[in-house]
């Protein structure tokens, strides 16, 4: 499975996956997987498109879909003045 960026084409996430035989002709795919930028101030909010591929054959399949909200964690900085030490 690959994950990638539709405005400039970055691959985010490259992962394997494995499907599980459900019944004849059906399989069980987890693809649940986090995105984590390798800046964490980055902003990761845009439309994406995924690729599920095999390499064994030439099946594959897309879709496109958009990140709204990040669930990541804000990060705070503060500024904090140096004063001289109380005597």
């Amino acid at each position: 499975m690959e994950i990638s960026r539709l405005s400039d084409g970055e691959i985010i996430k490259t992962t394997e996956i494995f499907p599980k035989v459900v019944d004849d002709d059906l399989f069980d795919v987890q693809i649940l997987h986090y995105l984590e930028p390798d800046n964490p101030e980055t902003n990761i909010i845009g439309d994406y498109v995924m690729r599920i591929f095999s390499e064994s054959g030439p099946t594959d399949a897309v879709s496109t879909f958009s990140l709204i909200q990040s669930s990541s964690p804000v990060v705070v900085t503060q500024n904090i003045e140096e004063s001289a030490p109380f005597e």
